[in-house]
């Protein structure tokens, strides 16, 4: 009907275009395949707000705009798939059964994405390897470690492919807080299989140390120790990692209740903790363990034995002033090679040498460090490059910076023949420590094994202070200088034998 400047709805316009459906109280026409079956932007099309939400009523344009609409993609889409479904009612298909079979096709979809998600995520924290990248836009590079493993596995899994091209941001599950909740919830199915199986074993020892993290923060490592029931074995799991609040026995006791309460694992079932030999942790009056022994009097306390090991070693260096030299110099070695200068030089004539892998010299743990064990990786990297050392030295000192040329005269004097028989002697010395080292730390290391071992590497120490062994190492040493030119001094017989003992 036409008015003064009016028009309105025309009944006609149905014929061409079926799929018109009018609104009286909005007096706007729809499209009633792109409202049923288009979707929110899935299969790469996007359905028009003027057909499908808001309406259509510039009833002058009418003609025009539904042509147009009636040959877009994704109108035509939408008409193949009413189509369908038109056919498939007539074929005697009930409603509620293509629905409810639509709806389950697409919880199948949802789920095998997910199992994309959550594997992606499970293999970064296996491999200890970041999840998140710098960069994670779209037009990135590198989108980090989860995005582009997942974008692999989208290449041989088309549901995954799909779900990720076509879902909104909001619907695919990738962004890092959902990312966290997916690793607590994993954290916490792992954490109720521990529990089940320490409450199998009725008894467990709890191993506690403390650390910092990246940012500095103290935080308190719990593990606990027990037989698994089912394969008889003795298993060793991490806990939790749990903030200190506090540094004192008090508060660090808290904590570990507190972890132990969260588990579900029944404190009074423990019979064993292990800790360092720190006084807070092992102080026989107000420690860690005589909290804890208070309220659990079977729980007996442990001294680390790989602690242990580790201050032995470092009372014999800090007692001994041939070691600690011996020590300062192979730090003072790491630090000259570290230079940038020095450093490429000294790969260089690693590959004039020998065609094997090159190798780094490996920094010093601090003397007071638990892994003072570990120093044998710093010995054998010295005694394995000590010719290029050497062949680095005799160019450096005459560099043409005045600063790097002294610094090599002064490291150069340290490289005698008094060096090199400590470089052989601790490397024989530390090779024993360092298998005893490792070995305790070994979550399936039993304590008579331990004992045994214990016995076994004072024996192996003992049997090297013999003047056969020693006349080894002193041919061993004196070899080695030769054959990288640094000086020897003739020493007696009996002044070795004063230096052995």
């Amino acid at each position: 009907m036409f008015g003064v400047q009016q028009r309105s709805f025309c009944k006609s316009w149905m014929e061409p275009y079926p799929w018109l459906e009018y609104s009286v109280s909005q007096d706007a026409v729809f499209c009633f395949a792109c409202r049923h079956f288009l979707g929110g932007g899935g299969h790469g099309f996007h359905r028009e707000p003027t057909y499908t939400t808001s309406g259509f009523h510039n009833w002058r344009k009418a003609t025009a705009s539904f042509k147009v609409h009636h040959e877009s993609m994704g109108h035509k889409f939408a008409m193949e798939a009413w189509t369908e479904f038109k056919l498939k009612a007539k074929s005697g298909s009930k409603i509620t059964n293509m629905l409810d079979k639509g709806h389950s096709v697409l919880i199948q979809e949802n789920r095998r994405y997910m199992m994309g998600v959550v594997e992606s995520l499970r293999y970064t924290a296996c491999q200890g390897i970041a999840q998140r990248g710098h960069i994670e836009d779209e037009d990135s590079a590198n989108r980090g470690n989860f995005h582009e493993l997942l974008s692999v596995i989208g290449k041989f899994d088309k549901t995954v492919q799909k779900k990720l091209d076509n879902n909104p941001s909001n619907a695919k599950y990738v962004h890092h807080d959902v990312q966290n909740e997916i690793i607590n919830v994993m954290a916490e199915i792992i954490r109720k299989q521990l529990r089940d199986e320490v409450k199998d074993a009725e008894h467990f020892a709890i191993l506690v140390d403390e650390s910092k993290d990246i940012s500095k923060k103290e935080q308190i490592s719990v593990i606990v120790r027990y037989l698994n029931t089912e394969s008889e074995r003795v298993m060793e799991e991490f806990l939790h990692f749990t903030p200190a609040d506090g540094l004192d026995a008090n508060s660090l006791f808290a904590s570990i209740k507190q972890t132990l309460s969260r588990c579900g694992i029944d404190l009074n079932c423990c019979v064993g903790q292990c800790y360092d030999g720190a006084s807070v942790m092992s102080g026989c009056n107000n420690g860690v363990q005589e909290l804890f022994r208070r309220e659990v009097p079977q729980a007996v306390y442990i001294h680390c034995h790989a602690h242990r090991l580790n201050l032995v070693l470092v009372d014999c260096v800090h007692n001994v002033d041939a070691a600690a030299e011996f020590f300062e110099t192979l730090q003072t070695l790491y630090k000259f090679f570290s230079g940038s200068v020095v450093h490429d030089l000294f790969l260089k004539k690693q590959r004039e040498l020998s065609t094997a892998q090159l190798i780094e010299l490996k920094r010093l743990s601090d003397t007071r460090c638990h892994r003072w064990a570990c120093q044998y990786d710093a010995i054998c990297a010295v005694k394995r490059t000590l010719p290029a050392i050497i062949a680095t030295l005799r160019d450096t000192v005459r560099d043409k910076n005045a600063k790097r040329r002294t610094e090599a005269k002064s490291v150069s004097s340290l490289m005698d023949e008094q060096f090199v028989l400590h470089l052989i002697l601790f490397e024989d010395v530390f090779r024993t420590t360092k298998f005893m080292s490792d070995a305790l730390q070994s979550p399936n290391f039993d304590l008579l094994t331990a004992d045994d071992l214990a016995q076994s590497v004072i024996t192996a120490i003992s049997e090297k202070r013999t003047e056969d062994n020693w006349a080894a190492i002193r041919k061993q040493a004196g070899d080695m200088c030769v054959n990288t030119g640094i000086a020897t001094v003739h020493r007696e017989k009996r002044q070795t034998q004063g230096y052995v003992s």
